[in-house]
């Protein structure tokens, strides 16, 4: 369910990263089948998304 695109082709990670809510990010990142490379319709993927909104928490969060 954390993959589901909106018509702009974002996630909610997109969504929640552009929003700067760190609750919903975090637990959105804790998703077992979040899929950090899907691309919205401007080519971006969830790292591009939070580094273009200066959230270099997430940028730095390590998947391992």
């Amino acid at each position: 369910m954390c993959n589901v695109k909106d018509l702009t082709g974002d996630t909610a990670l997109h969504e929640a990263l552009g929003r700067r809510n760190d609750d919903i990010v975090n637990m959105l990142i804790a998703c077992n089948d979040v899929d950090f490379k899907l691309k919205n319709h401007k080519d971006f993927n969830v790292l591009h998304e939070a580094a273009r909104c200066g959230d270099f928490k997430s940028v730095s969060h390590d998947e391992t």
